[in-house]
């Protein structure tokens, strides 16, 4: 009978199950080798010395194609970046400080081009960018509209008083920490008279401040304009005419003690009577501020309104605003002092602020707004949220990319809603904003309140949580805010420290014990998602806990599980073929943290890991090209059966029976065989003829301890395809 190692590694506990026909393509004993989907065995490469790591580091991959990679290090010091093994960034930061490997594993991470996003559950969410291989930028995500805690309005109610804001729980929030406040402004007018005293001229012998306004008199009209460059006395040439220098003034001020008006509703311009002047309506959507005392100038025309001797008319225009801007009237010329008075008027709308708290004193907080348009006077209302990531809520353990939107979930106040930003917007979270591309948030109808764990694409959007395993679906596959909902697939239960991996056609994940793997996959005949336990024929492999997961896709898909004691436990998996072979890696040191990498020439994926040998923290990976050493230290292949009982069935008990094992090599191996898996011994024939079918074992007598199991080490490649009698 022929045997491989179809199954890899098998429980201990099936050591009487000769009659399961996986036993005869199982090991009890599986060390250092690579399975094969079709059961062979090769030695694994070496782990091979790249860089000196940081003592209590973590490392994650940077994959922006296959020819562009990097290996990130997070440490409580440090964010470094390693290309090609050679240390290509370094940022020095305080983000991580006094973090244990343990709070480092609980960061979340999730790449989109030139972007990495990490998430945590004791930091806000920060992005890692790189600008160039040697300028990478670590900062906190700055959001266009944060993720709110609710919009609904609260029984609390917000006041402001002073220039500080009050309300029951104000104790409870951070200086830094966000508040939503929305709050009704009436309808308002703006009347405007005489602008300035029109009996001179600003001279431009004298330093003149961008956002200046300045004035210029011809005759009987007087022209006014706006600096927009710092002036100096120096710049100026023959003419006393501002308009003459345009890279350092526009034509047309604002009235001073004029301030535009806020609008995110309908507005309009009427004139009356007989006047000479000419007026723009401006406009400014966002990044409009205050400077020198005036506004600046950055503001876009909406129109221009004339009268004059030859153009005698009148104005009543109107518009209609959707977003939230500033709208102004701008003087540009006059004659005397008729300019026609113009008035504005905006209708009442609903003001939506961002408030950054500043400061703290006991039932009050200083802060200031997100935008141009200030919270000034005493108000107060019901509608205001907190920020759903923040100091007082927690901050998100899971992070996702699905239908161009980027996804938060599982914070400590919310431990079972997720967040979904704008499509194709990932900074924008606005509440209030309706249609199919809104951001969007959704929370579970379960029964208890279990941790979100991780979030996944698949068919919906896939959450585990720390009790089931659920998916979000909408209508036609797309989920929006209407018809979209969660349902429930299994009860099974994660861990809520580590991630989900994608593999193949659907997802695993680490149960809640930390101690068994789960695949998470969609089901025709089941029409729905099933958690398939990957360690039922090898429950003890994982017993030391999971810590990491690392999806390696080539040559064949292997799944890397880093556990608590330092080695890793390995599956080769094929969902299609049913293949589920475990194997274990081990070297001496202990493994820290893992992380894949493709390479461009397409060949074996590269293995990197964090190991910490004789109290040095060392990067090292595993490479197709590598030898079969582990830095400059031996180690050891070992494959041994499971018990040899089937020889028995087949009355095959002759004392000088040989086994036979199929065996490709090339180098220098050392081997020894056993036919206990205790005793170990030479195999009685020179390594150089070890190529195809050689005889190994000599059997002295049968029972039912039989087992066959070579070890190997050395530098060599040593395949091992088969046994027979």
């Amino acid at each position: 009978m022929i045997r491989n190692a179809f199954y890899g590694e098998i429980s201990p506990s099936a050591v009487l199950r000769a009659d399961f026909d996986k036993f005869h393509q199982a090991c009890s004993s599986l060390v250092n080798f690579d399975i094969d989907q079709m059961g062979g065995l090769q030695r694994r490469r070496g782990l091979k010395h790249m860089a000196d790591a940081k003592s209590g580091s973590r490392i994650i991959p940077f994959v922006y194609n296959s020819g562009d990679t990097a290996i990130i290090e997070l440490s409580n010091t440090h964010v470094r970046v390693f290309k090609n093994g050679s240390l290509a960034n370094t940022t020095a930061t305080s983000l991580f400080s006094g973090w244990s490997q343990a709070a480092l594993r609980r960061i979340r991470y999730q790449q989109i081009n030139d972007v990495v996003y990490l998430v945590s559950p004791d930091m806000p969410p920060y992005m890692l960018t790189r600008y160039a291989d040697s300028n990478w930028q670590l900062e906190k995500i700055a959001w266009d509209n944060i993720p709110e805690e609710t919009s609904l309005y609260q029984d609390d109610l917000m006041k402001a008083i002073n220039g500080e804001l009050s309300w029951s729980g104000v104790d409870d929030v951070l200086v830094g920490d966000i508040v939503r406040v929305t709050r009704r402004l009436p309808g308002t007018s703006l009347i405007h008279p005489k602008p300035y005293d029109q009996s001179s001229s600003t001279p431009l012998n004298q330093i003149v401040l961008r956002g200046m306004s300045v004035q210029y008199s011809s005759g009987s009209t007087i022209n006014y304009y706006t600096c927009i460059q710092d002036w100096d006395p120096s710049y100026k040439g023959e003419s006393n005419d501002p308009g003459s220098y345009g890279n350092y003034f526009r034509w047309g001020a604002f009235v001073t003690g004029k301030q535009p008006l806020p609008c995110k509703t309908a507005w309009s311009v009427t004139t009356a009577g007989e006047w000479k002047a000419g007026w723009y309506i401006v406009r400014q959507k966002e990044g409009a501020g205050v400077l020198n005392g005036y506004f600046d100038w950055d503001w876009e025309t909406m129109k221009y309104m004339e009268s004059s001797d030859g153009n005698m008319r009148n104005y009543s225009l109107s518009g209609l605003e959707d977003d939230l801007c500033l709208i102004g009237l701008v003087i540009c010329w006059s004659s005397g002092n008729n300019v026609g008075n113009p008035q504005l008027d905006v209708d009442g709308f609903d003001l939506k602020q961002y408030c950054k708290i500043t400061s703290k004193r006991p039932g009050f907080a200083g802060f200031v707004v997100s935008n141009y348009i200030g919270l000034s006077g005493s108000w107060e209302t019901h509608d205001w949220s907190l920020e759903a990531f923040g100091h007082k809520n927690g901050y998100p353990r899971a992070i996702g990319f699905h239908q161009d939107r980027i996804w938060f979930g599982g914070t400590a106040k919310q431990p079972q809603t997720v967040w979904a930003s704008a499509v194709g917007d990932y900074y924008n979270f606005d509440a209030d904003e309706d249609g199919a591309d809104a951001s969007l948030r959704f929370t579970m109808a379960a029964s208890g309140q279990n941790m979100i764990c991780w979030i996944s694409p698949q068919r919906g959007l896939a959450v585990g949580t720390t009790d089931a395993e659920w998916t979000l679906t909408g209508d036609k596959g797309i989920i929006d805010a209407e018809g979209s909902f969660f349902s429930v697939q299994s009860h099974v239960g994660s861990a809520a420290d580590v991630d989900a991996a994608g593999i193949e056609n659907g997802l695993v994940y680490v149960q809640r014990d930390k101690r068994h793997v789960r695949q998470y996959a969609y089901s025709l005949e089941a029409d729905g998602y099933m958690a398939e336990d990957l360690t039922l024929l090898a429950d003890h492999i994982l017993q030391a806990g999971v810590v990491e997961v690392a999806y390696q896709r080539s040559p064949y898909p292997v799944l890397w599980c880093l556990l608590a004691d330092g080695t890793c436990a390995c599956l080769t998996y094929n969902m299609l073929q049913q293949v589920k072979a475990w194997g274990r890696v081990d070297t001496d040191g202990s493994i820290k943290s893992i992380a894949i990498l493709p390479r461009a020439d397409g060949l074996a994926d590269e293995v990197w890991m964090l190991v910490e040998r004789s109290g040095s923290w060392r990067l090292e990976a595993i490479k197709p090209d590598n030898p079969f050493v582990d830095g400059v230290s031996d180690y050891t292949s070992e494959m041994i059966t499971n018990d040899l009982e089937f020889v028995q069935s087949m009355g095959a008990k002759k004392q000088d029976s040989k086994l036979m094992a199929y065996v490709k090599r090339d180098g220098d191996n050392v081997v020894t065989v056993s036919n206990d898996g205790v005793d170990w011994y030479a195999p009685g024939i020179d390594a150089s003829e070890m190529d195809g079918w050689t005889a190994y074992w000599g059997m002295p007598k049968w029972d039912y301890s039989h087992r066959a199991g070579i070890r190997v080490s050395g530098n060599g490649k040593f395949e091992l395809y088969g046994i027979k009698l």
